[in-house]
């Protein structure tokens, strides 16, 4: 286990870089949970995929990360709009917290 400070920094600086909003870091664990806003261009998605190459029409999406050391997208989540996706992003950082942090219990 690194120390908290350290670990902290360590992820927060990459995060910045990458436009991630980091919404849980459990210390104990060393786990850090954060969500990324893209567009399917931009990731060129559209270049890997040979069939639908515009995702059917949902191009903006939220990436949902375990593991912010390694950045493991763990979930994703496509929108037709940038308002929808943005919507959503907004209000979700609880839900990272629930589906993918620390139990409450």
């Amino acid at each position: 286990m690194s120390e908290p400070r350290e670990y902290f920094e360590e992820i927060s600086e990459d995060c910045e870089e990458r436009n991630i909003v980091i919404t849980d870091v459990d210390f104990e664990n060393d786990s850090s949970y954060g969500m990324q806003k893209v567009n399917w261009y931009a990731e060129e998605l559209h270049k890997f995929y040979s069939e639908d190459k515009d995702n059917s029409g949902l191009t903006h999406g939220i990436y949902y990360y375990d593991d912010l050391i390694e950045f493991n997208i763990c979930e994703v989540e496509w929108y037709k709009t940038e308002e929808e996706r943005d919507k959503n992003f907004k209000n979700n950082e609880q839900y990272v917290k629930e589906k993918y942090g620390r139990s409450n219990d």
